[in-house]
């Protein structure tokens, strides 16, 4: 799904390439965070991958990148950090769909005395977190974006094809019929 988004992504990217609003340029650099991170994360370059993930969700706000860099900073053991993205993540999309995942997450890391219940003024002992579940595949079908792109392609295809039938059909009756003409031996 993510390779998928990266695509749709690139695909902004060349499609806003004209615009002068900058845009163009902020998904671009997002998406270059984005594939860092996710490279890094099949690395288990965990702590790398959730900065990557940040540094996206900051110039995209996409909730996926949010999921995304909770999950990272728990791989890396950052529980302080993933307990605040997880929250955050359900304050900023409280109808996403694996909420109830994230408050698996939460209550487990709600759970570890470390990130429960800190001293004042000694750091934090942060245990490894597990290795992070496989979630259940996102539908593709209900994502907006990839509609919104869909629909655009169609669109812009459409009004080409349309033009194009228009132009190609309209020949008058006095333009001359084209042949390769005859020839004289």
């Amino acid at each position: 799904m993510r390779a998928m988004k990266v695509v749709v992504w690139t695909v902004l990217v060349v499609a806003l390439g004209s615009s002068s609003d900058g845009r163009a340029d902020t998904i671009g650099e997002a998406t270059v965070h984005s594939r860092r991170a996710i490279a890094a994360y099949a690395l288990r370059h965990c702590a790398e991958a959730a900065t990557e993930f940040e540094a996206a969700f900051k110039l995209e706000p996409d909730k996926a990148l949010l999921f995304d860099a909770a999950q990272a900073h728990r791989c890396a053991g950052h529980n302080r950090r993933a307990l605040e993205l997880y929250q955050s993540y359900l304050g900023v999309f409280p109808t996403a769909p694996n909420r109830g995942f994230v408050e698996q997450q939460l209550a487990r890391l709600r759970a570890q005395p470390e990130v429960s219940a800190p001293e004042a003024g000694n750091p934090i002992a942060i245990a490894p977190a597990p290795a992070p579940e496989v979630e259940a595949p996102r539908k593709w079908r209900k994502q907006a974006w990839l509609w919104g792109a869909i629909g655009g392609a169609v669109v812009v295809v459409g009004v080409g094809l349309g033009v194009g039938l228009g132009v190609g059909l309209h020949a008058s009756p006095s333009d001359p019929v084209p042949s390769l003409g005859t020839v004289n031996y």
